[in-house]
């Protein structure tokens, strides 16, 4: 017999036995679609739902709470700061109010405008990013006010807090990262 004639009779066979196979296996019935009306209304009805925040938001209370204020007053907040489990007899330590005007008062305002975000390593020195300025100790930073420029002075840098100064006024921030 011929070789091509063996392999053709082998994949009739196949067939056939695959044929008969397809149809003793019963019958699979095709899942019913749904009506178009139907899916439409399930779409509508997914669109309302994510939509309906955007288009008909809840309306927000008529005051507002300030974010800034604390709670119970600055008296609360004084009082949940300092522990008075220790000696309670002991009169509580008072921040002093700093007097208007005072270079320490400027010192703390500016200090809060710098926005310090990162730390970097050149020659064996850390510089800290402020305003997106790399500054060493020393460095003058400058600060922008109604007058013009103010610079304050860098007077120590660590990788955990730096101390600013203005003229005789210091003060020590911690560094965040």
């Amino acid at each position: 017999m011929n070789h091509s004639f063996g392999r053709s009779l082998l994949a009739v066979t196949g067939l056939l036995l695959l044929l008969a196979a397809a149809a003793a296996a019963p019958a699979v019935k095709a899942p019913a679609y749904e009506k178009a009306a139907d899916r439409f209304e399930r779409t509508k009805a997914r669109i309302e739902a994510l939509l309906k925040s955007r288009l008909k938001p809840t309306p927000l209370p008529a005051t507002l709470p300030n974010p800034f204020e604390v709670p119970g007053g600055l008296a609360a907040a004084a009082a949940n700061d300092h522990d008075d489990s220790a000696n309670p007899a002991e009169p509580k330590p008072v921040t002093p109010l700093l007097p208007p005007g005072s270079n320490s008062e400027i010192l703390a305002a500016f200090a809060a405008q710098l926005k310090i975000s990162g730390t970097a390593e050149f020659n064996g020195q850390i510089h800290l990013i402020i305003n997106r300025v790399p500054y060493k100790e020393g460095d003058l930073i400058p600060v922008t006010n109604q007058n013009g420029i103010t610079r304050l002075r860098l007077t120590r840098v660590s990788l955990s807090e730096l101390t600013l100064g203005l003229n005789e006024a210091t003060q020590t921030l911690k560094v965040k990262l």
